[in-house]
């Protein structure tokens, strides 16, 4: 899989972009940009003129998707169109559209901020949850349940205890540089990377009665899985840099 998760548009078609305006008197108008029948470019419209135009786009996917497209540089596409009204097929009126459909940026890329998630505000009391949300994050027992304590090491933090048969944590968006601060005092603890696009690699994590950091050199990382450890581990801290951040 390519690491690279920019898409740019290198070179432009020769022949000129199709627009075309559909509509209906009880439906909002349709505006497709594309270069094959039926494939639309979805874009946001901006017009100096006072032109108002409803629109409405249906995006469908078959799984979901994570998709930016940024335009470096505004695009402009001329229209030139006439709407006409026949009565028994004679024309009776006539509007002619002249106009230029400027493309711009909406919205500015932010450089992406390192987020680090601690636990100090989950309690799930003695019997423990399936479950628990917090902040972007939702961890999962994979059986049985998930048990806070502040009991250390490390002292005065909260740990996220899970059981033996593992722990599944779901980030927001797809991260890099992913980071879990955890503790084990049980049996062999390992690590399974889940990546978008890709399947799961599974990775050792060293630990052994220590609490100690584990670094995922990795993108596109969509979830981990923590297995092992004698239902004596647990997380402190997960740290990641998002792999896109937009700035709306």
């Amino acid at each position: 899989m390519v690491d690279e998760r920019d898409v740019r548009i290198l070179e432009w078609p020769n022949e000129p972009a199709s627009l075309r305006h559909t509509g209906d008197q009880d439906e909002p108008v349709r505006l497709l940009v594309g270069f094959e029948p039926e494939r639309p470019l979805r874009v946001d419209i901006h017009s100096d003129e006072p032109l108002d135009v409803s629109m409405r786009m249906d995006v469908t996917a078959p799984e979901p998707v994570t998709l930016c497209v940024d335009v470096c540089e505004p695009l402009c596409v001329n229209s030139d169109y006439r709407v006409g009204m026949d009565v028994f097929d004679r024309s009776v009126a006539e509007v002619a559209v002249r106009g230029t459909t400027r493309v711009e940026r909406c919205a500015a890329r932010a450089e992406p901020v390192e987020v680090c998630q601690r636990f100090d505000e989950v309690t799930t009391g003695e019997e423990g949850t399936k479950s628990i949300r917090v902040g972007d994050l939702r961890l999962r027992a994979l059986d049985g349940t998930l048990r806070a304590t502040r009991t250390g090491p490390p002292e005065g933090e909260t740990t996220v205890l899970f059981p033996d048969t593992g722990m599944r944590i779901d980030l927001g968006s797809p991260a890099h540089d992913v980071r879990l601060t955890l503790r084990n005092f049980g049996s062999e603890l390992t690590v399974r990377v889940l990546r978008v696009g890709e399947g799961g690699q599974e990775l050792p994590t060293g630990l052994h009665n220590e609490v100690g950091v584990v670094a995922l050199p990795f993108d596109g990382v969509r979830a981990v899985e923590l297995r092992g450890g004698s239902n004596e581990a647990g997380v402190v801290e997960l740290c990641f840099t998002p792999d896109h951040m937009l700035q709306r």
